[in-house]
């Protein structure tokens, strides 16, 4: 049998959790920016069918957002893999610590997504100096919040329970 430290056991969990945030971080970026782009898409989309336009600007539209997919998926996804890892981080790395052993049943997923819900409130807040002015942006600001953290949430203790049930 081989040797093993005692302590080593003190560190390994605490290793899993903070390994976790890249792959989550990366993936819920993925689905937020392109849940952001499909949102921007539909809402131009609604908006010219109401003016009875769409016909008539429907190359527009579809080149114009062309190009915003274009340029904005990449930059889209790379300052929200930064600011989910960031808000996973502070907020969900802690939680992970100490509830670990409860996130495999459903208060795990109750758990992770509101702490998930939560924290991206609170880095809205520090952005934007308030959460107030979450409702002066209208309802495509709490879809964009909803569109990062949910991912998150599922995927981020979809990837500590992963790395934790782990062998050595």
């Amino acid at each position: 049998m081989q040797y093993r430290p005692s302590y080593g056991q003190l560190f390994r969990p605490s290793g899993s959790v903070f390994g976790a945030i890249p792959l989550a971080s990366f993936g819920a970026a993925v689905v937020g920016t392109s849940l952001t782009l499909i949102l921007i898409l539909s809402v131009e989309i609604g908006r010219s069918i109401e003016r009875g336009i769409f016909w008539e600007v429907a190359s527009d539209i579809v080149n114009r957002n062309l190009t915003e997919a274009v340029f904005g998926l990449p930059l889209g996804i790379f300052f929200g893999t930064i600011f989910v890892a960031l808000y996973l981080l502070v907020f969900g790395a802690p939680v992970a610590l100490l509830f670990r052993s409860r996130l495999h049943g459903l208060e795990g997923i109750g758990l992770s997504i509101g702490t998930a819900l939560l924290s991206s409130l609170i880095a809205f807040a520090a952005i934007f100096g308030s959460v107030g002015r979450l409702a002066s942006m209208g309802w495509q600001a709490p879809a964009i919040l909803l569109a990062y953290a949910i991912p998150a949430g599922i995927l981020y203790r979809r990837s500590v329970i992963m790395l934790l049930e782990e062998p050595d």
